[in-house]
């Protein structure tokens, strides 16, 4: 089944990220031995550059925010695709007044500029007005290294992984070490994914089918299939990154639909009230929850959601606890500050060693 082909479950459920005083079984729990290493992996990961353009549209003035969600960042989001700019990836498009700032990943300067010029041309065929203000390579850092090597950190021990070390090599490289058991292929994507989760919503023209034989499609209000990808791009993001609370972990209770997995979270901060006034003003509309651009699970508003809840993306089937453990550990340690490319890679196979 492909993630979000089934209506996955976004629930209300208050204090769920919290132990609650006098709830059976919400003490300590045992904890369980620690499982030899499998495999030593030893990665070379480089962290990539963004690309950070700025324009001006002064048609966007007085746009209101449903306005903004529902039509103008659609538009945007069909234009700005990955393949139309000359890049692996769009990150993020965001709006404050008459400005849309776009982020992307870039090789180097020269890229930055021709993604620089695509981008203009794009944003023109939207907006006869739109003016390109700025064009900037932002760099890596000592600084961004430093905060991956504290986020890698922080996965590797909710991991279990043993031996480990994340040594910077600037300008742009770390080296990363580690043992672990288990699939070192999933110890790897849990080390180098972005891990930016988000809600985003998906525009009201645009429903989710499912057919008699087969898997659940998603169709726009004229009854064309549109791609999963497409709806996301054109999906506008209400929370997002450290705006989640480090406080996920995966839970199996019985419902209705019988046993079901799910990855709690909680919003934080100021995000929390903006999510509570979203999902109060858009009953009834399908917010998708999409990790590094790809759709997991979505779920349609029923109500006001305070700031806790669950997340069901098909972690039942074959290898979803391991998914729904990855989902939770992204959440906790927070994204990394810029996408990372691994450019070598080596697994050693450790002996099995007999238990004590």
């Amino acid at each position: 089944m492909i993630p979000g082909s089934r209506t996955s479950l976004l629930r209300t459920v208050l204090g769920l990220a919290l132990c609650a005083g006098g709830v059976p079984g919400c003490g300590e729990e045992p904890q369980p031995a620690v499982p030899r290493p499998t495999a030593r992996v030893a990665l070379t990961l480089r962290a990539q550059p963004e690309g950070v353009f700025t324009l001006s549209v002064g048609d966007l003035e007085g746009v209101s925010g449903d306005t903004w969600f529902e039509d103008h960042y659609p538009r945007i989001g069909q234009k700005l695709t990955p393949v139309n700019i000359g890049t692996d990836r769009v990150k993020d498009i965001s709006r404050e007044g008459q400005q849309i700032t776009v982020r992307t990943l870039v090789e180097d300067v020269a890229d930055c500029e021709q993604q620089a010029k695509r981008i203009k041309q794009l944003l023109s065929d939207v907006y006869e007005d739109a003016v390109l203000l700025s064009s900037d390579t932002r760099q890596v850092t000592s600084s961004d290294l430093d905060e991956i090597k504290q986020v890698l950190e922080a996965r590797a021990e909710a991991a279990g992984f043993s031996d480990f070390s994340a040594e910077p090599k600037p300008p742009e490289t770390l080296v990363v070490e580690f043992a672990c058991a288990g699939d070192p292929e999933w110890a790897k994507a849990l080390l180098t994914d972005t891990g930016l989760l988000q809600f985003r919503m998906i525009p009201r023209r645009y429903t989710h089918e499912f057919p008699a034989v087969g898997e659940g499609l998603w169709q726009d209000d004229t009854g064309t299939v549109v791609d999963i990808s497409d709806v996301v791009a054109q999906s506008p993001v209400i929370v997002s990154g450290r705006d989640f609370a480090p406080t996920s972990r995966v839970e199996t209770r019985s419902d209705q639909m019988g046993q079901q997995t799910y990855v709690t979270f909680s919003v934080q901060n100021e995000a929390r009230e903006v999510f509570h006034t979203f999902t109060r003003d858009h009953v009834d509309t399908r917010l998708a929850i999409v990790i590094d651009g790809e759709l997991i699970s979505w779920a349609m508003i029923r109500s006001a959601i305070p700031g806790e809840g669950v997340i069901a993306g098909d972690f039942d089937g074959t290898g979803g606890r391991d998914r729904a453990e990855k989902l939770a550990i992204l959440i906790n340690s927070g994204p990394l500050a810029l996408d990372l490319e691994c450019t070598e890679s080596a697994t050693e196979q450790l002996p099995v060693m007999p238990q004590n």
